[in-house]
């Protein structure tokens, strides 16, 4: 395998550090939400508890499926959370995306690596 997970956060920070348009911002809340996928399925896949190529939002549904308070729900939160700020950033375009909202997609990422690091 030629890239990890950690590839497409690292490339969202630096879109982010270099940001000159709002396309950029726009692309790292793709690229961290990307991240924390892939991170995701790498830590959850080979035990088989989801498929390797199960669906973003069904990923997120399976997690958000687990109790209340449990880490799995945790993560399903922060996961579902970025996906819903990926999915604004990539389809929603008569809103301006700037700099917070990549703050904010970063701490979400944050939430999914501590959330992840629980189970």
């Amino acid at each position: 395998m030629s890239i990890t997970a950690a590839d497409f956060y690292d490339s969202a920070k630096r879109m982010a550090a270099s940001a000159v348009a709002e396309i950029d911002q726009r692309n790292a809340i793709s690229r961290a939400y990307y991240g924390a996928f892939h991170h995701c399925l790498f830590h959850l896949a080979p035990g088989g508890e989801v498929r390797a190529d199960i669906g973003h939002s069904d990923f997120c549904r399976h997690l958000l499926s687990h109790p209340a308070g449990s880490a799995r729900r945790k993560l399903g939160m922060a996961l579902n959370h970025l996906r819903q700020q990926r999915n604004a950033a990539d389809y929603t375009l008569n809103r301006d995306f700037v700099a917070t909202d990549v703050t904010t997609a970063f701490g979400a990422y944050d939430n999914v690596i501590r959330f992840l690091r629980a189970l």
